[in-house]
């Protein structure tokens, strides 16, 4: 029993009524119903007021010798009898060092297609997480027959400590309704959220749902375990890094400065951590991240603001190694480069062409127009890739430097040139273009959704194009400026960010959105049509 520590459960309040000359415990925020009142003699609250911060029966007898010096062997017993009455009425309970037991869960993303793709950022915590002793597992709604009601009975099924939730802008409003729910059902579990939308709405989150316990910011690899660490203590001290929390009903956020996670410690995924999947086969491509961050910074990307501004990469190696795992394991032939520009350094991704040569994959991966010359491509396809993905977004000179996204090679001239030379080389490209970056007008926005439909229309086998409705994410340049910029909010518009318009624009209303992605999407239609 000395070996164990104990700690005062979290919500739990003790006072003494100093009318009454009684010393009282209650549960706040729903956590028993009916809340119910203990009354406790003056050991039972001494006891409490020192398990603010773990401690075992030991170390709880020795501070009650000092507080009643007349019989230190009573003082002994006293802990141990009174201890087992508060654990026996869940006052307190074990205090853990490690061995948390977490569900991470990834909500669906509303109006997205319905291909699967791994959590990535998940499992890479759950293995932390396993290092330190404990144990992960995730729940992925993006996978066929996961609803609300199956992730429910598995919580219910499983002993976790936490639910843990992803949050981005665009899968919020389902993470909040989740977690509120599992609140509801099952008071005792710890909620952590974390993601870009969590980290720059953390305080807003606090606020406004008490339910939620705990928000990681930013890249929580090293964060996680220290963070559950004083979770567990009732946010007892000093908070570790990168973590916001209530404590006396006041929000505080503990941002500091930390060592990066060391990118060299990733390994294959570990797919056996996902409850609810069957088989590796329901992603149908494996995700390869061989850098984090962005080495640009467009005014309405979180990627450089969540990455902390910085641009860091694995080695050739590393990530040639986990290459070869995933085939071996899972039998994978197909990847995705998940990084934000893999062309960003051009040394370095030649170097990746030629060593990725050598395992005869498949792979896609993203890539800004102006990273590509006709050695890239030759290399790329050389090395298996079959397509990439280009940001273009607009042809507007003026639209592309209000977010900082315009280069001198990015006129229309080298757009269609390097269009034409990846469809020559039988790439498949997906072009993006944004409906409503500052400085559009129905004008410019009209060329440049003709220049896309040309493409599209022309080689319609291999250019697919996404059309997304400007979205002002929390933590960008664009959201702290919007209302300068001349952005005004769709009322009714919560959840649907990119699929639907959210905000109109100093030039373009909602119907002039709505007549842009006709223009895009109808006109290819009539075009097929007529053939």
């Amino acid at each position: 029993m000395t070996q164990i520590k104990y700690q005062k459960k979290q919500g739990l309040v003790h006072f003494k009524n100093k009318v009454a000359k009684t010393f009282l415990a209650f549960y706040e925020n729903g956590y028993q119903s009916p809340p119910r009142l203990f009354q406790l003699n003056d050991v039972c609250f001494e006891i409490l007021r020192l398990l603010e911060a773990p401690k075992t029966a030991d170390e709880i007898a020795s501070c009650l010798s000092v507080k009643y010096p007349d019989d230190k062997k009573q003082a002994a017993a006293d802990a141990n009898r009174y201890l087992k009455f508060l654990l026996d009425n869940g006052l307190i309970g074990e205090a853990r060092d490690g061995g948390y037991r977490v569900l991470f869960v990834y909500p669906h993303i509303r109006g997205k297609s319905n291909s699967a793709f791994p959590p990535i950022g998940l499992l890479s915590l759950g293995a932390c997480l396993e290092e330190k002793g404990g144990g992960a597992k995730i729940y992925d709604f993006q996978l066929q027959g996961s609803d609300a009601r199956a992730l429910f009975k598995h919580i219910e099924d499983n002993s976790y400590d936490v639910i843990g939730f992803s949050a981005n802008s665009v899968n919020v409003d389902l993470a909040l309704q989740l977690s509120a729910a599992v609140r509801a059902f099952f008071p005792e579990k710890r909620i952590i959220f974390g993601g870009p939308h969590s980290t720059f709405e953390h305080e807003k989150i606090l606020n406004n749902h008490p339910e939620i316990d705990m928000v990681f910011l930013g890249e929580a690899e090293l964060s996680i375990f220290p963070g559950l660490q004083f979770l567990f203590s009732n946010f007892y001290g000093e908070p570790p890094a990168n973590v916001a929390f209530r404590r006396n009903g006041r929000v505080e956020c503990a941002r500091k400065a930390q060592e990066p996670f060391d990118l060299g410690s990733l390994k294959v995924l570990d797919f056996s951590k996902i409850v609810n999947m069957k088989n590796a086969e329901e992603y149908p491509e494996y995700p390869v991240m061989t850098a984090r961050g962005c080495p640009f910074n467009c005014s309405f990307c979180t990627s450089a603001a969540f990455w902390g501004h910085k641009y860091r990469c694995r080695s050739i190696p590393g990530v040639i190694d986990e290459i070869r795992q995933a085939k071996l394991k899972y039998g994978y032939k197909e990847f995705n480069i998940v990084d934000d520009t893999l062309t960003a350094d051009r040394e370095r991704f030649l170097e990746f062409c030629r060593e990725v040569k050598k395992e005869k994959i498949r792979w896609a991966c993203l890539s800004r127009v102006d990273g590509i010359d006709a050695e890239v491509l030759s290399n790329m396809r050389e090395a298996g890739c079959y397509a990439i993905f280009f940001g273009i977004e607009s042809l507007d000179a003026s639209a592309l430097e209000s977010v900082h996204k315009f280069r001198k090679k990015m006129s229309e001239d080298y757009l269609r040139e390097v269009i034409e030379m990846c469809v020559k080389e039988d790439f498949k490209l997906y072009l993006s273009c944004i409906v409503g970056l500052p400085n559009e007008t129905n004008v410019s926005m009209r060329k440049t959704l003709d220049f896309f439909r040309y493409f599209k229309d022309k080689y319609p086998a291999k250019v697919s194009v996404t059309l997304n409705f400007i979205a002002l994410f929390p933590g960008t340049e664009i959201f702290r400026k919007g209302p300068a910029l001349g952005y005004q909010r769709v009322d009714g518009n919560s959840g649907n960010l990119m699929v639907t318009p959210a905000y109109t624009t100093k030039h373009m209303n909602v119907s002039d959105m709505w007549n842009a992605y006709a223009r895009m999407v109808f006109a290819s239609y009539a075009g097929k049509k007529r053939k």
